[in-house]
């Protein structure tokens, strides 16, 4: 019987260690959202560079060398020189992303956002 008191919590123990080993980190959690892109367009300002964002469309997150990257088409919007072309931007370097429904909200912001730095003309 004292036996059997101390097998039953060892048993318990150990199937607690391996649950917790096979649950998703909370890292891990946040890498598998990238199917909320879907349909959506971004708009990513890069820490390196925080000066200028860059519009994509078709956004799906990608791993390449042990990194992830957000991988994107350049939306169609003014003055965008990425427009069609693959772009890739590491996630690691992403200090904000702002999604939008549709192309045509992207371009009001991108546009908006021209004219503040243009001060106001």
């Amino acid at each position: 019987m004292s036996r059997l008191i101390l097998i039953i919590p060892a048993l318990v123990v150990i199937a607690m260690i391996v649950a917790l080993a096979k649950s998703p980190s909370s890292a891990q959690d946040r890498r598998d959202d990238g199917a909320s892109f879907e349909g959506h367009f971004l708009t990513v300002v890069k820490k390196s560079n925080p000066g200028t964002s860059v519009e994509l469309e078709k956004v799906r997150l990608k791993t390449m060398g042990g990194r992830s990257f957000l991988v994107g088409t350049g939306a169609d919007t003014p003055d965008n020189w990425q427009k069609g072309q693959t772009v890739w931007v590491a996630l690691d370097d992403v200090a904000e992303l702002t999604t939008f429904a549709t192309l045509d909200e992207l371009r009001k912001a991108v546009g908006q956002d021209a004219q503040k730095k243009d001060g106001g003309r």
